[in-house]
């Protein structure tokens, strides 16, 4: 008998469902603990009655690759699958972080040069740097005014004015939301064994649907 000691599972994104990348195209490594991926063929048999009581075909109606992966969820290495389950109309904002001299008010208006560099209204943002506890935290971003100017909300306790502060940090780690688009790939599954060391690969088309979510990465 032989022991399967390597194991391989990787994918690359198609162009479109179907359509494999010209290439040869760079696959992508998953980190995983356990899969059990495998092709599916759907078949019917034919109703016609014949005198010679022989079954005139069975025939492929369909293919699909269900099963199973088991992972440890880790920073950045899942971004695609998440992306592809929201049905993403984008791919993930860029990180950003900003530390600059700020200000807040009690309404929760944030002013500084380049506070809100790189962020958008609806982000979620992390402010670190004041003096008040209740001033730092997760925010999300009701309006943005200008690259200096942002406005937060999400906090159950009023904001505290405070001015001037050096060294108040806004970041967010890059987000996204969910869509309607379908983004197909395609994932194929390399074991090599011992001791004639044959490999083997299966390769399938996959298509995930979710809605009404929205994925935010945090690195700690």
């Amino acid at each position: 008998m032989s022991d399967t000691n390597r194991v391989n599972l990787a994918y690359v994104k198609e162009v479109s469902y179907g359509v494999f990348p010209s290439g040869p195209p760079t696959l992508k490594n998953v980190r995983f603990t356990s899969e059990s991926l495998s092709q599916q063929n759907d078949t019917v048999v034919s109703n016609e009655i014949r005198a010679d009581r022989q079954t005139p075909g069975l025939f492929r109606v369909g293919i699909g690759a269900p099963g199973d992966l088991g992972f440890e969820f880790s920073h950045g290495a899942f971004d695609d699958f998440l992306e592809w389950m929201l049905l993403s109309d984008a791919t993930w904002t860029t990180p950003v972080l900003n530390t600059v001299t700020a200000s807040i008010t009690t309404g929760g208006v944030l002013t500084g040069t380049n506070i809100g560099l790189g962020l958008a209204a609806g982000q979620w943002v992390e402010v670190r740097g004041f003096v008040n506890a209740g001033n730092n935290g997760y925010f999300k971003i009701a309006t943005w005014t200008s690259a200096n100017s942002i406005t937060i909300v999400g906090t159950l306790t009023a904001f505290v004015n405070e001015t001037t502060v050096a060294g108040v940090t806004t970041s967010n780690d890059g987000e996204v939301s969910n869509g309607v688009r379908s983004r197909p790939s395609r994932s194929r599954r390399t074991s090599r064994t011992r001791p004639a060391a044959r490999s083997s690969s299966k390769t399938s088309a996959s298509r995930s649907t979710a809605r009404g979510w929205t994925s935010r990465r945090r690195a700690s």
